[in-house]
């Protein structure tokens, strides 16, 4: 038999070295790596079962709020006004057309 936290900190590991890989590649190589990383956490969270009513889901959630509210903070109050700026209407326009079809063809 195998020591499930000893299994569990090797996942947590393994989380680490996608970030550090992630953070030094790019294109086609950083694509697998990030699908690799939404696979495993995936896995992972399924494994741990952290369900809503079990101690540590909110501290969870709250974690998880903060990331996701720094993301839209950065792109909405940096990255998009820079973007608008240096792109015109047509090519804004352009890749909301190809992101509308990305999300379809996922699902969204």
């Amino acid at each position: 038999m195998a020591d499930v936290t000893k299994m569990l900190e090797k996942d947590h590991r393994g989380v680490a070295r996608l970030f550090r890989e992630i953070k030094k590649t790019n294109g086609a190589a950083r694509r697998k790596l990030v699908d690799q990383l939404t696979a495993d956490l995936r896995l992972h969270m399924k494994v741990e079962k952290l369900s809503p009513s079990q101690p540590g889901f909110d501290g969870a959630l709250a974690m998880l709020e903060a990331g996701i509210k720094h993301h839209v903070r950065e792109e909405e109050d940096e990255v998009f006004p820079k973007f608008r700026k240096s792109a015109d209407a047509d090519e804004l326009n352009e890749l909301g057309t190809k992101v509308a079809a990305a999300k379809e063809r996922a699902g969204a």
